[in-house]
């Protein structure tokens, strides 16, 4: 059996919650794609949007995304104050921080279902880690539209009214078809099983997980939080954290129940809500 490599687009528009899917055989990035049509207004969310090929995804500070065919790369645009739409959920921007934390455990949750006798760990901020391999990697960005005209309040400005949530899992795409360099660190569920899965079933439980917790995330669930900090996989080890300010390196206390990363650093206890993990021992 060949891996299954290509999207059941009417599969996915059935998903009831969702009110706008967008597929695209090829795209740069699917995150900048969303900005893009948020910038230009015609964007209705919750949006899915996904590509077969991605060929510029973005990660964390200066990172880039390896992806090639039966990956999934894809964006979930959803409206931050929910405005009422089926599948909207209010979240503050005090949340926002926590949002890569919830998408990580929704797609630990699909991993763990889908691909038995492994275990995956989440790498603060915005990894999903199994054998000190990377198999996922999420970017959410809230980007701040000027309203058309120069509507916004004067007293308020233009704010962020939409999070986009990027993600990238390595699905049937096995890491031997990567880069030298990306082979030595990252995986696939391909690599994992050794045969192939529904690439538009693993998609379609991973949206609807991602969903759930959106919904838990924006009640406050304290349970979701409790998931995040069990599968922390840095808690006891050294790490070198560059905030792009400043470089600490300690003894990681492991993630907060707010999202931040706790770090012993010389005897004096901090919490972290960004920056780059450079160094992990």
């Amino acid at each position: 059996m060949q891996p299954v490599e290509f999207l059941d687009v009417a599969r996915l528009r059935a998903v009831d919650w969702l009110r706008e899917v967008e597929h695209h055989g090829e795209l740069a990035s699917t995150n900048d794609r969303a900005i893009a049509r948020l910038r230009h207004g015609d964007l209705v969310a919750p949006a899915l949007i996904v590509t077969d090929a991605q060929t510029a995804g973005r990660g964390r500070g200066s990172n880039r995304w390896w992806s090639s065919g039966g990956g999934l790369t894809f964006t979930l645009v959803v409206s931050a104050d929910g405005d009422g739409a089926p599948g909207g959920h209010r979240l503050e921007p005090r949340s926002w921080p926590r949002l890569a934390l919830s998408a990580a455990t929704a797609v630990a949750a699909v991993l763990e279902t889908r691909v038995p006798r492994h275990s995956f760990g989440v790498r603060w901020p915005n990894d999903v880690f199994t054998e000190d391999r990377k198999i996922s990697g999420i970017l959410v960005e809230a980007p701040v539209i000027s309203a058309p005209n120069g509507t916004d309040p004067p007293s308020t400005g233009p704010a962020a009214k939409h999070l986009v949530i990027g993600i990238g899992l390595n699905v049937n795409n096995s890491v031997a078809q990567a880069p030298e360099d990306v082979r030595a660190r990252a995986t696939s569920m391909l690599d994992l099983t050794g045969a192939p899965h529904d690439l538009t079933g693993v998609l379609i439980d991973l949206i609807e997980q991602v969903h759930g917790r959106l919904g838990r995330l924006a009640c406050d669930d304290e349970t979701l939080s409790a998931e995040w900090q069990a599968l922390c996989l840095l808690r006891g080890r050294t790490v070198t954290l560059d905030t792009g300010r400043r470089q600490i390196r300690g003894t990681c206390l492991g993630i907060q129940p707010d999202g931040g990363l706790a770090i012993d650093a010389a005897g004096q206890t901090e919490r972290y809500y960004g920056g780059v993990l450079s160094e992990v021992v």
